[in-house]
């Protein structure tokens, strides 16, 4: 009987670490200025959560803004970098989950900015040419701060540092201050 117990329990137990995954679709109501504001349990009221954002090429011809997330002090948003109007008919890709060993939020500095390019600094992925994840573009983490970089970003390895780097699509330097969930 123990066994039935204990199986259940664990499985809800992992299942709640998990990563949550769901489709965001602007509309109207969720709509604010250069905003579209996200409604998950879980996410609602969690400051910490770190928030990746896809979306595919329709989205992105049809928004074709740099974007990033931030918090509201209840909510988070995906919002358009450049404070471009947010459009409904959108759909991102949203993933999240609390920090943990393999999901942070790291911001840059003077100290971890080069030649226009953030170091990333992480266990995980120091000297892990091989590593693979996701970056966004945060614009508060655990709410505070704010820094925009109207730029798409990518990652890349770089084999000198042997650390990870990101960097601006269009060249531009990566702000102090600015931030980004891994």
């Amino acid at each position: 009987m123990r066994k039935i117990f204990v199986i259940p329990f664990l499985l809800i137990t992992f299942s709640t670490l998990a990563q949550q995954k769901f489709q965001h679709t602007t509309a109207a109501p969720n709509i604010s200025n250069n905003s579209t504001f996200l409604n998950a349990e879980g996410l609602n009221g969690n400051p910490n959560a770190i928030i990746i954002v896809e979306y595919d090429a329709a989205t992105r011809t049809a928004n074709p803004h740099a974007v990033g997330v931030w918090y509201d002090g209840s909510k988070w948003a995906v919002f358009n970098q450049d404070r471009a109007a947010m459009i409904a008919g959108l759909t991102f890709s949203i993933a999240w989950k609390n920090a943990d060993a393999n999901v942070f939020s790291q911001k840059a500095s003077a100290n971890t900015l080069s030649n226009g390019k953030f170091i990333l600094n992480h266990p995980t992925l120091n000297n892990n040419p091989s590593a693979s994840f996701y970056a966004s573009q945060v614009w508060n983490p655990g709410g505070l701060g704010g820094t925009y970089n109207n730029a798409d970003i990518t990652v890349e390895y770089d084999a000198a540092l042997a650390r990870w780097l990101v960097k601006n699509v269009n060249g531009s330097s990566i702000p102090d201050g600015a931030a980004f969930n891994m």
